[in-house]
């Protein structure tokens, strides 16, 4: 078993924020999280007795489930694998909601011609009926905090004000290439805590992040990881580090990175934010985002889900 080093853990039944270093579970291979899915989390935590207020717990509220009578079944179903009566943040997954007119599965229904979700475009192009549906959640007792993920500025300046309870967090990429510097300083104004998924990129391209010149350099100068380096380096721009993992060694690994954390200078933290204006094409005035997850086209909807160019100009 992996023990949490005491520097990572805080109590989390006074605070409204989670550890700055967290473990993600999205995409693990089934029978390796009961060791990530959620009936295996919750089937883990069962097993290993860990009193639930040590426990910090994150889900989702899926596409499919954004119609304002349908957010409770998708929490219920979440609570019931998790085998929790509350979990301590709930997150609208997507600015984007899927048709699901019966309000029982989370597999979207396919549009017969191109095989891609049918959008209720509506209810992406303004959600707070769904978030209004999640602060009901807030107030039945069913979640602690609620927040969104993968909401660019606009989108979350657009929803702050109709709001009762503001969202306490926005999960989003973020990494080499994709430091969403300018979203971090907006979320920061509104007082929002930013999470960070793909720290590391992705299977396709962690090799060449941790590989690059400056990554090296600071691993070699603290005596860490390449792997420490850039989960450390969101915590240190106050970005919550979810790591991915389901081998123990490298999950031990990356709870290093706190104290890594804490010792990136200033210089470092600006080093790492200029990678990514590698990626500036010729004529271009402001450098490229490389973003490992954006299921815009794949998913056929209406409005680019990140305007990246358009909404954030500075990355």
């Amino acid at each position: 078993m992996v023990r949490v080093p005491q520097n990572l853990v805080r109590d989390l039944t006074r605070r409204a924020t989670p550890p700055m270093l967290g473990l993600g579970t999205w995409r693990a291979p089934k029978g390796q999280v009961g060791e990530a899915n959620e009936d295996e989390v919750g089937a883990a935590i069962k097993k290993s007795l860990i009193s639930r207020k040590e426990l910090w717990l994150t889900t989702k509220v899926w596409n499919t489930f954004h119609a304002p009578e349908q957010v409770e079944k998708g929490v219920d179903a979440s609570l019931k694998d998790l085998g929790t009566d509350y979990v301590d943040l709930l997150l609208m997954h997507w600015p984007v909601a899927f048709s699901n007119p019966k309000g029982e599965q989370i597999a979207s229904i396919k549009d017969e011609h191109s095989g891609q979700p049918i959008e209720d475009v509506d209810l992406s192009r303004n959600p707070l009926a769904t978030w209004q549906a999640m602060e009901q959640m807030v107030q039945k007792g069913k979640a602690r905090h609620i927040g969104i993920s993968n909401f660019n500025i606009r989108r979350t300046r657009e929803l702050l004000p109709q709001t009762k309870i503001k969202p306490a967090f926005n999960q989003v990429e973020v990494n080499l290439l994709c430091p969403n510097e300018e979203l971090r300083l907006a979320s920061v104004r509104e007082g929002i805590t930013l999470e960070a998924y793909s720290p590391l990129g992705s299977a396709e391209n962690i090799a060449k992040y941790i590989s690059h010149p400056v990554v090296q350099d600071i691993a070699n100068r603290l005596h860490a990881t390449p792997a420490q380096v850039l989960l450390a380096w969101p915590i240190a721009r106050g970005i919550v580090s979810l790591a991915k993992s389901v081998k123990p060694v490298r999950i031990e690994e990356n709870f290093g990175a706190w104290n890594v954390a804490e010792s990136l200078k200033e210089g470092d933290v600006q080093r790492l934010l200029d990678v990514v204006k590698e990626q500036t094409a010729e004529g271009q005035a402001t450098a490229r985002i490389v973003r490992t997850v954006n299921p815009t086209q794949a998913w056929g909807v209406q409005d680019d889900i990140f305007e990246d160019g358009i909404d954030q100009l500075r990355l």
